[in-house]
Protein backbone atom coordinates (compact mmCIF):
# COMPACT_ATOMS: atom_id res chain seq x y z
CA UNK A 1 0.00 0.00 0.00
CA UNK A 2 1.57 3.40 -1.05
CA UNK A 3 1.38 6.63 0.93
CA UNK A 4 -1.68 7.91 -1.01
CA UNK A 5 -3.71 4.79 -0.20
CA UNK A 6 -2.58 5.04 3.41
CA UNK A 7 -3.72 8.68 3.56
CA UNK A 8 -7.15 7.79 2.16
CA UNK A 9 -7.53 4.89 4.58
CA UNK A 10 -6.61 7.07 7.57
CA UNK A 11 -8.96 9.81 6.41
CA UNK A 12 -11.87 7.37 6.09
CA UNK A 13 -11.09 5.94 9.52
CA UNK A 14 -10.94 9.43 11.01
CA UNK A 15 -14.26 10.38 9.40
CA UNK A 16 -15.95 7.28 10.84
CA UNK A 17 -14.49 7.97 14.29
CA UNK A 18 -15.56 11.62 14.06
CA UNK A 19 -19.12 10.54 13.23
CA UNK A 20 -19.23 8.33 16.33
CA UNK A 21 -17.74 11.09 18.50
CA UNK A 22 -20.42 13.53 17.30
CA UNK A 23 -23.12 10.99 18.17
CA UNK A 24 -21.65 10.59 21.66
CA UNK A 25 -21.55 14.37 22.06
CA UNK A 26 -25.25 14.68 21.20
CA UNK A 27 -26.12 11.89 23.64
CA UNK A 28 -24.13 13.44 26.49
CA UNK A 29 -25.61 16.89 25.88
CA UNK A 30 -29.14 15.45 26.01
CA UNK A 31 -28.30 13.60 29.23
CA UNK A 32 -26.85 16.79 30.72
CA UNK A 33 -30.04 18.67 29.86
CA UNK A 34 -32.05 16.12 31.87
CA UNK A 35 -29.79 16.72 34.88
CA UNK A 36 -30.37 20.46 34.96
CA UNK A 37 -32.03 21.78 38.07
CA UNK A 38 -35.13 23.59 36.86
CA UNK A 39 -35.19 25.77 40.00
CA UNK A 40 -32.11 27.63 38.86
CA UNK A 41 -29.74 25.92 41.30
CA UNK A 42 -26.30 24.63 40.35
CA UNK A 43 -25.83 21.12 39.03
CA UNK A 44 -24.57 18.28 41.15
CA UNK A 45 -21.48 16.11 40.67
CA UNK A 46 -23.10 14.07 37.88
CA UNK A 47 -23.62 17.21 35.84
CA UNK A 48 -19.99 18.21 36.37
CA UNK A 49 -18.81 14.78 35.19
CA UNK A 50 -20.96 15.06 32.07
CA UNK A 51 -19.43 18.46 31.33
CA UNK A 52 -15.92 17.00 31.60
CA UNK A 53 -16.82 14.15 29.22
CA UNK A 54 -18.27 16.63 26.73
CA UNK A 55 -15.09 18.74 26.83
CA UNK A 56 -12.94 15.65 26.25
CA UNK A 57 -15.03 14.57 23.26
CA UNK A 58 -14.99 18.10 21.82
CA UNK A 59 -11.19 18.11 21.96
CA UNK A 60 -11.06 14.71 20.25
CA UNK A 61 -13.46 15.89 17.55
CA UNK A 62 -11.25 18.93 16.89
CA UNK A 63 -8.16 16.73 16.44
CA UNK A 64 -10.04 14.37 14.11
CA UNK A 65 -11.21 17.26 11.94
CA UNK A 66 -7.60 18.41 11.66
CA UNK A 67 -6.56 14.93 10.52
CA UNK A 68 -9.30 14.84 7.87
CA UNK A 69 -8.43 18.30 6.53
CA UNK A 70 -4.64 17.79 6.44
CA UNK A 71 -3.88 14.07 6.27
CA UNK A 72 -0.79 14.53 4.12
CA UNK A 73 1.07 16.30 6.92
CA UNK A 74 0.77 13.44 9.39
CA UNK A 75 2.02 10.44 7.35
CA UNK A 76 4.82 8.58 9.10
CA UNK A 77 6.98 5.88 7.44
CA UNK A 78 6.26 2.34 8.61
CA UNK A 79 9.36 0.50 9.81
CA UNK A 80 9.88 -2.94 8.16
CA UNK A 81 9.85 -4.68 11.50
CA UNK A 82 6.32 -3.41 12.17
CA UNK A 83 4.91 -5.42 9.24
CA UNK A 84 6.12 -8.65 10.76
CA UNK A 85 4.60 -8.05 14.15
CA UNK A 86 1.15 -9.26 14.98
CA UNK A 87 -1.26 -6.49 15.99
CA UNK A 88 -1.91 -6.23 19.67
CA UNK A 89 -5.57 -6.68 20.55
CA UNK A 90 -6.08 -4.26 23.40
CA UNK A 91 -9.30 -4.61 25.35
CA UNK A 92 -11.73 -1.70 24.94
CA UNK A 93 -11.49 1.05 27.52
CA UNK A 94 -14.02 0.29 30.23
CA UNK A 95 -16.69 2.93 30.86
CA UNK A 96 -16.13 5.16 33.90
CA UNK A 97 -17.25 3.59 37.12
CA UNK A 98 -20.46 5.29 38.27
CA UNK A 99 -20.14 7.18 41.50
CA UNK A 100 -21.78 5.31 44.36
CA UNK A 101 -25.08 6.68 45.57
CA UNK A 102 -24.89 8.97 48.60
CA UNK A 103 -25.16 7.23 51.92
CA UNK A 104 -28.24 7.79 54.05
CA UNK A 105 -26.28 9.99 56.46
CA UNK A 106 -25.07 12.16 53.57
CA UNK A 107 -28.61 12.57 52.26
CA UNK A 108 -29.85 13.64 55.70
CA UNK A 109 -26.97 16.12 55.94
CA UNK A 110 -27.79 17.45 52.48
CA UNK A 111 -31.46 17.91 53.35
CA UNK A 112 -30.52 19.74 56.54
CA UNK A 113 -28.17 22.04 54.59
CA UNK A 114 -30.90 22.69 52.01
CA UNK A 115 -33.30 23.62 54.81
CA UNK A 116 -30.71 25.96 56.35
CA UNK A 117 -30.15 27.53 52.92
CA UNK A 118 -33.90 28.17 52.60
CA UNK A 119 -33.94 29.67 56.12
CA UNK A 120 -31.04 32.01 55.30
CA UNK A 121 -32.81 33.09 52.11
CA UNK A 122 -35.99 33.77 54.09
CA UNK A 123 -33.97 35.77 56.62
CA UNK A 124 -32.58 37.75 53.68
CA UNK A 125 -36.11 38.69 52.60
CA UNK A 126 -37.09 39.80 56.11
CA UNK A 127 -33.85 41.78 56.52
CA UNK A 128 -34.63 43.60 53.29
CA UNK A 129 -38.08 44.44 54.66
CA UNK A 130 -36.52 45.84 57.84
CA UNK A 131 -34.22 48.12 55.81
CA UNK A 132 -37.17 49.63 53.93
CA UNK A 133 -38.92 52.64 55.43
CA UNK A 134 -42.69 52.38 55.05
CA UNK A 135 -43.85 54.71 57.84
CA UNK A 136 -42.38 57.33 60.20
CA UNK A 137 -42.69 54.91 63.10
CA UNK A 138 -39.82 52.45 63.77
CA UNK A 139 -40.45 48.75 63.21
CA UNK A 140 -40.28 46.42 66.22
CA UNK A 141 -37.97 43.44 65.71
CA UNK A 142 -38.81 40.46 67.94
CA UNK A 143 -41.43 42.76 69.48
CA UNK A 144 -38.65 44.35 71.56
CA UNK A 145 -36.10 46.25 69.44
CA UNK A 146 -37.26 49.34 67.53
CA UNK A 147 -35.47 49.70 64.18
CA UNK A 148 -35.93 52.68 61.87
CA UNK A 149 -36.19 51.99 58.15
CA UNK A 150 -33.38 53.49 56.07
CA UNK A 151 -34.73 53.90 52.55
CA UNK A 152 -38.09 54.05 50.77
CA UNK A 153 -39.04 51.21 48.38
CA UNK A 154 -38.77 52.99 45.02
CA UNK A 155 -37.11 51.91 41.77
CA UNK A 156 -33.92 53.93 42.25
CA UNK A 157 -33.58 52.91 45.89
CA UNK A 158 -34.09 49.24 44.97
CA UNK A 159 -31.29 49.53 42.42
CA UNK A 160 -29.06 51.12 45.06
CA UNK A 161 -29.68 48.35 47.61
CA UNK A 162 -29.04 45.72 44.94
CA UNK A 163 -25.80 47.43 43.90
CA UNK A 164 -24.53 47.63 47.50
CA UNK A 165 -25.35 43.96 48.00
CA UNK A 166 -23.55 42.96 44.79
CA UNK A 167 -20.40 44.85 45.80
CA UNK A 168 -20.06 42.46 48.75
CA UNK A 169 -20.91 39.43 46.60
CA UNK A 170 -18.32 40.32 43.94
CA UNK A 171 -15.64 40.90 46.58
CA UNK A 172 -16.15 37.49 48.22
CA UNK A 173 -17.64 35.14 45.63
CA UNK A 174 -14.51 34.83 43.41
CA UNK A 175 -12.64 33.45 46.45
CA UNK A 176 -15.57 31.20 47.32
CA UNK A 177 -15.82 29.99 43.70
CA UNK A 178 -12.13 29.04 43.67
CA UNK A 179 -12.67 26.98 46.81
CA UNK A 180 -15.78 25.25 45.44
CA UNK A 181 -14.43 24.65 41.91
CA UNK A 182 -10.66 25.13 41.42
CA UNK A 183 -10.97 25.13 37.60
CA UNK A 184 -13.25 28.18 37.63
CA UNK A 185 -10.66 30.57 36.14
CA UNK A 186 -9.47 28.23 33.39
CA UNK A 187 -13.11 27.61 32.47
CA UNK A 188 -13.80 31.35 32.34
CA UNK A 189 -10.72 31.91 30.16
CA UNK A 190 -11.89 29.20 27.76
CA UNK A 191 -15.39 30.72 27.81
CA UNK A 192 -14.08 34.19 26.91
CA UNK A 193 -11.68 32.93 24.22
CA UNK A 194 -14.25 30.59 22.63
CA UNK A 195 -15.87 33.39 20.59
CA UNK A 196 -19.12 31.46 20.96
CA UNK A 197 -21.29 34.56 20.96
CA UNK A 198 -24.55 32.63 21.09
CA UNK A 199 -23.45 30.94 24.32
CA UNK A 200 -22.13 34.21 25.73
CA UNK A 201 -25.47 35.87 25.02
CA UNK A 202 -27.31 33.14 26.93
CA UNK A 203 -24.99 33.41 29.95
CA UNK A 204 -25.07 37.21 30.13
CA UNK A 205 -28.79 37.20 29.30
CA UNK A 206 -29.47 34.96 32.28
CA UNK A 207 -27.76 37.53 34.49
CA UNK A 208 -29.90 40.29 32.98
CA UNK A 209 -33.14 38.40 33.69
CA UNK A 210 -31.98 37.67 37.25
CA UNK A 211 -31.17 41.38 37.65
CA UNK A 212 -34.71 42.33 36.55
CA UNK A 213 -36.19 39.71 38.88
CA UNK A 214 -34.23 41.03 41.86
CA UNK A 215 -35.28 44.64 41.26
CA UNK A 216 -38.94 43.60 40.95
CA UNK A 217 -38.94 41.49 44.12
CA UNK A 218 -37.33 44.36 46.08
CA UNK A 219 -40.16 46.66 44.98
CA UNK A 220 -42.75 43.98 45.80
CA UNK A 221 -41.41 43.35 49.31
CA UNK A 222 -41.51 47.08 49.93
CA UNK A 223 -45.21 47.34 49.12
CA UNK A 224 -46.93 44.11 50.24
CA UNK A 225 -46.28 41.58 53.04
CA UNK A 226 -42.98 39.75 52.57
CA UNK A 227 -44.47 36.25 52.63
CA UNK A 228 -47.12 37.21 50.08
CA UNK A 229 -44.52 38.76 47.75
CA UNK A 230 -42.49 35.54 47.77
CA UNK A 231 -45.65 33.44 47.34
CA UNK A 232 -46.67 35.37 44.22
CA UNK A 233 -43.07 35.17 42.96
CA UNK A 234 -43.32 31.36 43.07
CA UNK A 235 -45.62 31.38 40.04
CA UNK A 236 -42.41 31.16 38.00
CA UNK A 237 -42.63 27.35 37.52
CA UNK A 238 -45.91 27.89 35.62
CA UNK A 239 -44.21 30.37 33.28
CA UNK A 240 -41.25 28.01 32.85
CA UNK A 241 -43.48 25.09 31.87
CA UNK A 242 -45.42 27.07 29.26
CA UNK A 243 -42.24 28.64 27.87
CA UNK A 244 -40.59 25.21 27.59
CA UNK A 245 -43.65 23.95 25.75
CA UNK A 246 -43.59 26.89 23.32
CA UNK A 247 -39.81 26.91 22.74
CA UNK A 248 -38.79 23.26 23.01
CA UNK A 249 -42.02 21.32 22.51
CA UNK A 250 -41.87 19.97 26.09
CA UNK A 251 -45.60 19.42 26.54
CA UNK A 252 -46.71 19.28 30.20
CA UNK A 253 -48.18 16.03 31.46
CA UNK A 254 -51.26 15.71 33.67
CA UNK A 255 -49.25 15.87 36.92
CA UNK A 256 -47.68 19.20 35.93
CA UNK A 257 -51.03 20.62 34.84
CA UNK A 258 -52.58 19.73 38.21
CA UNK A 259 -49.60 21.22 40.07
CA UNK A 260 -49.84 24.43 38.03
CA UNK A 261 -53.56 24.70 38.78
CA UNK A 262 -52.84 24.32 42.51
CA UNK A 263 -50.12 27.01 42.36
CA UNK A 264 -52.40 29.39 40.48
CA UNK A 265 -55.30 28.86 42.90
CA UNK A 266 -53.01 29.39 45.88
CA UNK A 267 -51.53 32.54 44.38
CA UNK A 268 -54.99 34.03 43.86
CA UNK A 269 -56.04 33.20 47.43
CA UNK A 270 -52.87 34.79 48.82
CA UNK A 271 -53.38 38.16 47.11
CA UNK A 272 -53.66 41.07 49.57
CA UNK A 273 -57.01 42.81 49.54
CA UNK A 274 -55.84 46.20 50.77
CA UNK A 275 -55.28 47.56 54.24
CA UNK A 276 -51.50 47.04 54.04
CA UNK A 277 -48.61 49.48 53.99
CA UNK A 278 -47.52 50.57 50.53
CA UNK A 279 -49.02 50.43 47.06
CA UNK A 280 -50.83 47.08 46.87
CA UNK A 281 -51.31 47.03 43.10
CA UNK A 282 -47.69 47.97 42.48
CA UNK A 283 -46.51 45.29 44.90
CA UNK A 284 -48.60 42.56 43.24
CA UNK A 285 -47.48 43.61 39.75
CA UNK A 286 -43.83 43.71 40.81
CA UNK A 287 -44.05 40.23 42.39
CA UNK A 288 -45.58 38.82 39.19
CA UNK A 289 -42.87 40.55 37.16
CA UNK A 290 -40.23 39.02 39.43
CA UNK A 291 -41.64 35.54 38.81
CA UNK A 292 -41.88 35.98 35.04
CA UNK A 293 -38.32 37.32 34.68
CA UNK A 294 -36.97 34.61 36.99
CA UNK A 295 -38.55 32.04 34.67
CA UNK A 296 -36.54 33.60 31.84
CA UNK A 297 -33.43 33.22 33.98
CA UNK A 298 -34.21 29.53 34.63
CA UNK A 299 -34.65 28.82 30.91
CA UNK A 300 -31.36 30.50 30.00
CA UNK A 301 -29.60 28.61 32.80
CA UNK A 302 -30.86 25.40 31.22
CA UNK A 303 -29.30 26.37 27.90
CA UNK A 304 -26.17 28.10 29.18
CA UNK A 305 -24.85 25.46 31.60
CA UNK A 306 -24.56 22.87 28.82
CA UNK A 307 -21.12 24.31 28.00
CA UNK A 308 -20.12 26.03 31.25
CA UNK A 309 -19.87 24.60 34.76
CA UNK A 310 -22.53 26.04 37.11
CA UNK A 311 -20.04 27.81 39.40
CA UNK A 312 -18.28 29.93 36.72
CA UNK A 313 -21.77 30.38 35.26
CA UNK A 314 -22.93 31.83 38.60
CA UNK A 315 -19.86 34.08 38.74
CA UNK A 316 -20.69 35.54 35.32
CA UNK A 317 -24.35 35.98 36.36
CA UNK A 318 -23.39 37.80 39.57
CA UNK A 319 -20.96 40.01 37.64
CA UNK A 320 -23.73 40.82 35.15
CA UNK A 321 -26.10 41.85 37.97
CA UNK A 322 -23.36 44.04 39.45
CA UNK A 323 -22.73 45.75 36.09
CA UNK A 324 -26.40 46.16 35.18
CA UNK A 325 -27.30 47.64 38.58
CA UNK A 326 -24.32 50.01 38.46
CA UNK A 327 -25.13 51.20 34.94
CA UNK A 328 -28.82 51.63 35.80
CA UNK A 329 -27.93 53.99 38.65
CA UNK A 330 -26.17 56.28 36.14
CA UNK A 331 -29.36 56.95 34.18
CA UNK A 332 -31.50 59.90 35.32
CA UNK A 333 -34.87 58.91 36.73
CA UNK A 334 -37.97 61.00 37.52
CA UNK A 335 -37.87 62.43 41.06
CA UNK A 336 -40.54 60.03 42.31
CA UNK A 337 -38.52 57.03 41.03
CA UNK A 338 -34.97 58.22 41.66
CA UNK A 339 -32.54 57.51 44.50
CA UNK A 340 -33.56 59.26 47.71
CA UNK A 341 -31.18 58.96 50.68
CA UNK A 342 -32.06 60.66 53.93
CA UNK A 343 -29.33 62.33 56.00
CA UNK A 344 -27.32 60.19 58.42
CA UNK A 345 -28.39 56.90 56.79
CA UNK A 346 -25.33 56.27 54.58
CA UNK A 347 -23.50 54.12 57.13
CA UNK A 348 -26.66 52.14 57.89
CA UNK A 349 -27.15 51.47 54.18
CA UNK A 350 -23.57 50.21 53.84
CA UNK A 351 -24.05 47.90 56.82
CA UNK A 352 -27.40 46.72 55.48
CA UNK A 353 -25.94 46.04 52.02
CA UNK A 354 -23.10 44.09 53.62
CA UNK A 355 -25.54 41.95 55.63
CA UNK A 356 -27.62 41.25 52.51
CA UNK A 357 -24.51 40.29 50.55
CA UNK A 358 -23.28 37.92 53.26
CA UNK A 359 -26.72 36.30 53.53
CA UNK A 360 -26.71 35.80 49.75
CA UNK A 361 -23.32 34.07 49.89
CA UNK A 362 -24.33 32.00 52.91
CA UNK A 363 -27.46 30.72 51.19
CA UNK A 364 -25.51 29.91 48.01
CA UNK A 365 -22.78 28.04 49.90
CA UNK A 366 -25.25 26.00 51.95
CA UNK A 367 -27.26 25.11 48.85
CA UNK A 368 -24.11 24.09 46.95
CA UNK A 369 -23.12 21.60 49.65
CA UNK A 370 -26.74 20.45 49.97
CA UNK A 371 -26.69 19.49 46.29
CA UNK A 372 -23.37 17.68 46.71
CA UNK A 373 -24.70 15.59 49.59
CA UNK A 374 -28.35 15.04 48.62
CA UNK A 375 -28.51 15.84 44.90
CA UNK A 376 -30.28 18.70 43.10
CA UNK A 377 -33.71 17.02 43.04
CA UNK A 378 -34.03 16.61 46.81
CA UNK A 379 -32.50 20.04 47.43
CA UNK A 380 -35.09 21.66 45.14
CA UNK A 381 -37.88 19.88 47.02
CA UNK A 382 -36.72 21.48 50.26
CA UNK A 383 -36.43 24.80 48.41
CA UNK A 384 -40.18 24.67 47.79
CA UNK A 385 -40.64 25.67 51.44
CA UNK A 386 -39.46 29.21 50.60
CA UNK A 387 -42.84 31.00 50.80
CA UNK A 388 -43.87 29.30 54.04
CA UNK A 389 -40.51 29.93 55.73
CA UNK A 390 -40.50 33.58 54.65
CA UNK A 391 -44.01 34.09 56.04
CA UNK A 392 -43.06 32.42 59.34
CA UNK A 393 -39.86 34.47 59.70
CA UNK A 394 -41.85 37.63 58.96
CA UNK A 395 -44.43 36.69 61.58
CA UNK A 396 -41.95 35.94 64.37
CA UNK A 397 -39.35 38.64 63.63
CA UNK A 398 -41.44 41.66 62.62
CA UNK A 399 -45.02 40.55 63.50
CA UNK A 400 -46.17 40.67 59.87
CA UNK A 401 -49.42 38.71 60.18
CA UNK A 402 -51.44 37.16 57.35
CA UNK A 403 -55.12 36.34 57.08
CA UNK A 404 -56.29 32.73 57.22
CA UNK A 405 -57.18 32.76 53.52
CA UNK A 406 -53.65 33.92 52.69
CA UNK A 407 -52.11 31.13 54.79
CA UNK A 408 -54.23 28.61 52.88
CA UNK A 409 -53.14 30.12 49.57
CA UNK A 410 -49.52 30.06 50.68
CA UNK A 411 -49.88 26.39 51.60
CA UNK A 412 -51.38 25.56 48.20
CA UNK A 413 -48.52 27.28 46.38
CA UNK A 414 -46.00 25.36 48.48
CA UNK A 415 -47.77 22.06 47.74
CA UNK A 416 -47.93 22.84 44.03
CA UNK A 417 -44.23 23.69 43.77
CA UNK A 418 -43.40 20.62 45.85
CA UNK A 419 -45.49 18.48 43.49
CA UNK A 420 -43.69 19.82 40.43
CA UNK A 421 -40.30 19.13 42.03
CA UNK A 422 -41.33 15.56 42.86
CA UNK A 423 -42.65 15.03 39.32
CA UNK A 424 -39.34 16.20 37.83
CA UNK A 425 -37.37 13.95 40.17
CA UNK A 426 -39.43 10.88 39.25
CA UNK A 427 -39.24 11.73 35.53
CA UNK A 428 -35.44 12.04 35.69
CA UNK A 429 -35.18 8.62 37.35
CA UNK A 430 -37.23 7.04 34.55
CA UNK A 431 -35.12 8.71 31.86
Amino acid sequence: MDNTDLDNSKARSAEETLRKVNQDLERLQEELAHQLNQDGQPLGDKGARLLEEIRTLEGLAHRLRSQIEKPQLTVEPIPPSATREKPVNRPPTPPPTPKPKPKEGQVVTGLLLAFLSACVLSLFNVTLKILLKLSPEPRLVLDMFPVDGLITPGLGNSLLILFLRMIVVMLVFPILATFLYPSVWSDLKRFIESNDYDHMLKVVGSGFFLFLSQVCIYIAIGNIPTGIAITIFFIYPIVTVFASWALFGDRPNLARIIAMAVILAGGIMALPQGGVEGNTQLGISAAIGAGVTFAGYVLLVGMGTKKLHPIPFSLVSFAAIFVFSGISLMFPLPPELGVVIEPNTQMGLLIGGTILGLLTLGSYLLNNFAIRFAGPALASIVGASGPALTALFSLFLIAEALKMQQWVGLGLVTLGVLGMSLERMLASKKA
